[in-house]
């Protein structure tokens, strides 16, 4: 039962809706978004203010991939592979040979996501 409730309906992780009754503006966008190679490996990093009580800060920032030539569909949770409160994300670094967009946007505490998101492309 367990398996089948998340091959069929939790498949992909989800935001949870908007509370746009309570708060319904968009939290700004992240900044100086890199992909760097560092010790722990190769990193996709941003800058973002964040807040746990403010209501225009970034509370936490969903991560999404698209390989290259696709169309760059936020609203298609297939594309998510990570929702983090940290600001960046251990790329999957394979052998260089594969291109990649990277989206990241940044959601705030009443679970508004900021509009496009910021891309960077990247060889994994």
């Amino acid at each position: 039962m367990a398996n089948q409730l998340q091959e069929q309906y939790h498949r992909y992780p989800a935001l949870i809706p908007a509370y746009t009754h309570l708060h319904d503006r968009l939290p700004k966008e992240v900044s100086g978004l890199k992909a760097e190679w560092t010790k722990e490996g190769y990193l996709l990093h941003w800058k973002a203010e964040q807040s746990d009580t403010n209501p225009e800060l970034a509370r936490y920032f969903v991560v999404y991939c698209f390989k290259a030539g696709e169309k760059a569909d936020i609203t298609n949770p297939a594309n998510i592979v990570t929702i983090t409160n940290k600001t960046f994300y251990l790329l999957p670094y394979e052998k260089g040979n594969d291109k990649y967009k990277y989206v990241v946007t940044a959601v705030d505490r009443f679970h508004n996501e900021s509009k496009k998101g910021k891309s960077k492309k990247v060889k994994l």
